[in-house]
Parts: C-alpha cells; structure tokens; sequence
C-alpha cells in the first residue's frame, strides 16, 4: 500500500473515492432487496462478480445474492450459494462465520426446509429465521490456580494449629479501591451495563445497510447472546449502540473483535465514524454535539 502512495500520490485518494463508489453500489443494491425485487439483486451482483472479483465488500456483495436466492429458490439452491461464500472466501471474518452457523442450522432442521417452495419465508434481513447453536459474549478472566494434588498419606495426618500471627508481622496487602476518574457529568465508576458505540457523524445518511452488516457479525461471532443494537439521534449525529454487556472487559472484548471489520461493515465513508465503549449511565448523559465529544475526549484520557 505505501508503495504505490509513493510511486503513484494520488492512489490513496483514488482508493477512498473506489470505496466510497463500491459502498454507494451496495447501498442502493441493499435498497432493491429491501424492497423484495429479488431477481435483480441476483442480476446486479452477477454483474459486479465480473467486474470487480476484488472488491473488499465481495463477501458481502455474495451473502446479499445468497440470500435473495433463499427467497426465489428452493433450500438446495441457498446452501449451494453459501459453500460458494465458504470456497471463496474462507479467511473472511464476517460473512463467513455468519454463513457456516446459518448452514449448519439448515442442515440440522433440512427436512424442516425441504417442505418449503422457497428456503426463506418471510425473512427479515435484521434478525433471520434461523440462528446456529448459542454462544456466550466471550469475558476476560483468570484462569485458576492448579489445584498440587495430595498423596494418600498426607490426607490421614492431623493438621497442625495455626499459630497466631505476632504483632510484629505485617498485615497483608489489601488492594485498594479502583479510583473513579470525574470530569463534569461523566465518569468511570463501575457499571453493570455497557454499549459499543459508533458515532456516525451526518445525519443525513441512511444507515440501514450499515446496520444490517452490525447484525451479520453479531450473528456470526455471538449467536444467541442476545446482544441489540439501537440508534440513538441528535444535532447532526447518528449512534449505533450495542448491547447489553454487562461490563467493560466484555465490551472491550467485543469492540477488539468488530473495530477491524467496520471498514466491511459501515458504508460510509471512513472518515466521518468513530468508536468506543460508554457505560449506560454515561451514555444517558449523551444529549449534544458538545457532551459527545467532551465524552470521546474523556474516553480516550481514561480508559
């Protein structure tokens, strides 16, 4: 990458404007299948197959076809589509993973779909009529400490007395209190709700696409944990949050696993979005332009 900047300095502005171009070319082919007219979502994306075979939304471009089949074609057509995802695109991280649980599903309740006309009934692009098995939101914790195993003789043997600690001896250290940080209405007290944010700054964008790429990898990476994500309005900023963790580490677990995918995700152009995590009750006191950025500020100053 650096070396064609080098060799070409106008790449990296070529570069933004083809991305920005191949977002809007998914936005309105997200729109055509919002609006069911299957067939030429199954067309266009033929099209852009042939054209551009690189594309950095290709996976995605390929899950919108598969599933426009699912609602034209029978069960065998739709899982003949998602191992054409799987072949081609076996490193992806966000449609992949989403695929291989929706065909595991299918292929766990296949006699269930072989009586239908067409794989997908009443499907709703946001939450899918089939989910693969359960997986918990993944937290950061210590493993314990191994257990030294007893030999037979040493379980039969009277424990001695413990003998009382001399007053010269040191007490034990008690760790301290985890200092709560304050700068006006915000603070890093401990919450037993967090959100991963993404803060999209115009609000004259639709973010229906955008959205529906949070939920592929939600479905993909943490079937049935019940995480939502919502949107939240105001002045010219638009936040998607996600949620409910139930605290920081879980939802610093998360935003390490989806940060790298945004660029996949969002379709909107990279500069104008930004990410963090916020405690529910920081993120009630998100009302204005100027507290959301005095919280980003905090944000990056204390965690």
């Amino acid at each position: 990458m650096y070396a064609k900047i080098i060799i070409d300095p106008s790449f990296s502005l070529k570069q933004s404007e083809l991305e920005t171009a191949t977002n809007k070319q998914y936005n309105d082919l997200f729109e055509q299948y919002l609006k069911k007219d299957f067939n030429t979502v199954i067309n266009r994306v033929n099209e852009i197959s042939k054209n551009n075979t690189s594309s950095f939304l290709a996976p995605q471009f390929a899950y919108l076809k598969a599933i426009a089949i699912g609602r034209t074609n029978n069960v065998d057509a739709l899982l003949t589509a998602f191992s054409s995802i799987t072949e081609q695109f076996p490193d992806d991280k966000l449609i992949t993973p989403l695929v291989k649980e929706n065909a595991a599903y299918i292929n766990d309740h296949l006699s269930d779909f072989q009586k239908r006309d067409t794989a997908l009934i009443d499907f709703d692009p946001n939450e899918p009529p089939f989910f693969g098995p359960a997986k918990s939101i993944p937290t950061v914790a210590k493993a314990p400490e191994p257990v030294a195993s007893q030999k037979p003789e040493q379980t039969a043997k009277v424990q001695e007395p413990v003998k009382a600690a001399s007053p010269l001896q040191a007490a034990p250290d008690v760790p301290k209190a985890t200092e709560v940080k304050v700068d006006g209405p915000f603070s890093t007290a401990t919450s037993t709700v967090y959100y991963y944010v993404i803060d999209v700054s115009d609000a004259s964008l639709t973010l229906s696409s955008s959205r529906f790429g949070i939920g592929q990898f939600n479905r993909g990476n943490y079937a049935g944990s019940g995480l939502k994500h919502q949107l939240k309005e105001f002045d010219n900023d638009q936040l998607i949050y996600v949620g409910n963790f139930s605290n920081f580490d879980e939802a610093k677990t998360y935003a390490s696993g989806i940060t790298p995918q945004l660029k996949q995700i969002m379709k909107v152009p990279v500069n104008i979005y930004t990410s963090f995590i916020i405690s529910k009750e920081n993120f009630e006191k998100l009302t204005s332009k100027a507290l959301l950025d005095k919280y980003i500020e905090f944000y990056k100053n204390n965690y």
